[in-house]
């Protein structure tokens, strides 16, 4: 049986894709993000996998959600909460790098000085803690871990999984079932466009990791879960954005709801199968 261990990781991702969605679009759009996140055919079977790139999500998103809603806000202590989990995330995944490297970009994009100095200070307190002293404790060596892992990398970036730049976006496009996945994709560049401030935070972290990791050559499919949930959130409200602006999409209702129920019935196909798969 599904213990309560096995389901937070996908509790906490829907949790906190609803929070930041209804807090930027609405209850409307959070409900639907949420149904994405909970039933999207591989997120229950990955949540319960022994996967760091997916146990990696939860931390992001949260310190993702403590920006969203304390925007506008004179508190600051959130924000060293914030540098924390983005540190709990980098520990758990190290190619998250990228990820928090556009969280900061973003802070200073926006001028919120005073925030990034505390991201800053509580992702190091973190990293401090978890790699500096326990490989004193068991290598005699601080940052040995990290060092090894990113020489092992670079070494075998072309050794195996070397894909095309593009494979990640076809992967996505494929396995979150289109239509429905290429309206997301859509809205995901959309919204930044229509208002980049208000949206950069969710934007610029995946999109930079994302970049990342279509510019290595090693592509292995799961490297890229981190972003799904980012993209999936923002895309759709990005949609949500256009759709309720788009005369086209107005007048024919009757298409969209055929792609939603064309959608579903797809994706419930593969869910029912690996849902219950070992």
């Amino acid at each position: 049986p599904l213990s309560l261990h096995d389901a937070l990781p996908i509790l906490a991702i829907i949790y906190f894709g609803y929070k930041i969605a209804d807090k930027l679009s609405g209850i409307k759009a959070a409900k639907t993000i949420g149904f994405l996140l909970g039933l999207l055919w591989f997120m229950p079977m990955m949540s319960v996998r022994n996967l760091i790139e997916f146990s990696c999500i939860p931390p992001l998103m949260y310190a993702t959600w403590l920006v969203v809603k304390n925007e506008g806000k004179d508190k600051l202590i959130p924000f060293l909460y914030v540098g924390l989990l983005l540190g709990l995330g980098f520990n758990i995944r190290f190619q998250t790098v990228t990820f928090i490297g556009g969280f900061g970009l973003a802070m200073l994009i926006l001028k919120r000085w005073k925030e990034s100095i505390l991201i800053v200070f509580g992702f190091l307190i973190v990293t401090v803690i978890v790699q500096a002293c326990t490989d004193m404790i068991v290598w005699k060596k601080p940052f040995m871990e990290l060092t090894e892992y990113i020489r092992y990398n670079m070494e075998n970036a072309n050794t195996y999984g070397v894909q095309k730049w593009y494979n990640y976006l076809l992967l996505i496009a494929g396995i979150m079932v289109p239509p429905i996945s290429l309206f997301i994709i859509f809205g995901y560049g959309y919204i930044i466009f229509k208002d980049w401030k208000k949206y950069l935070i969710l934007f610029l972290p995946a999109f930079l990791f994302f970049v990342s990791h279509s510019s290595f050559p090693n592509k292995q499919e799961r490297f890229i879960l981190p972003a799904i949930p980012f993209i999936i959130t923002l895309g759709y409200i990005g949609w949500m954005e256009f759709q309720n602006k788009s005369l086209f999409w107005q007048r024919n209702t009757k298409l969209l709801r055929g792609c939603w129920i064309f959608f579903w019935i797809l994706n419930c196909i593969p869910l029912v199968v690996v849902s219950v798969s070992y």
